[in-house]
């Protein structure tokens, strides 16, 4: 499987050849069959924020020589352990950085994303951002391919 993703990436030259059927109405209907995907799921992991604020000190920022003078903002709390690549301790599992998806069969990446709604206006306003977790794994899907006058569902 690694070798065929490597390939699918690492080979843009590759050219996608398209089917030889033919079916003189334009419409075909495959049985269904079972194959391996791509999953994902994401859950709100929200509530590691804390907000903080750093008195008597001076956060530097790109393009502001003076920085930020008793910056706040949030940052995620201790529950949060880091990835390293280093032999890591049995107990912590397959991957570390998982907060929420320690019994993930199949895993192929554990990550955060935060964000802010809103945006930069909202950030401004120190609203509070959001933190979810995703994860992607290996699973299997069964598909039922057809064709419609031509175009593959």
């Amino acid at each position: 499987m690694v070798s065929a993703i490597d390939t699918a990436f690492n080979t843009p030259e590759i050219k996608i050849r398209s089917s030889k059927a033919a079916y003189p109405t334009g419409n075909c209907t495959w049985p269904p069959y079972s194959t391996v995907v791509v999953c994902h799921q994401c859950k709100d992991v929200s509530y590691l924020l804390q907000y903080i604020c750093k008195n008597h000190t001076t956060l530097n920022i790109p393009g502001m020589p003076d920085g930020a003078a008793d910056p706040c903002g949030f940052k995620v709390n201790d529950t949060l352990i880091v990835v390293d690549t280093f032999d890591s301790p049995h107990q912590f599992g397959p991957f570390l950085n998982t907060t929420i998806f320690a019994n993930a069969t199949l895993p192929i990446a554990d990550f955060y994303v935060g964000y802010t709604p809103g945006g930069p206006s909202a950030v401004m306003r120190n609203q509070t951002p959001v933190l979810v977790e995703c994860l992607f794994t290996w699973c299997a899907k069964t598909i039922q391919a057809q064709s419609d006058n031509v175009v593959l569902q």
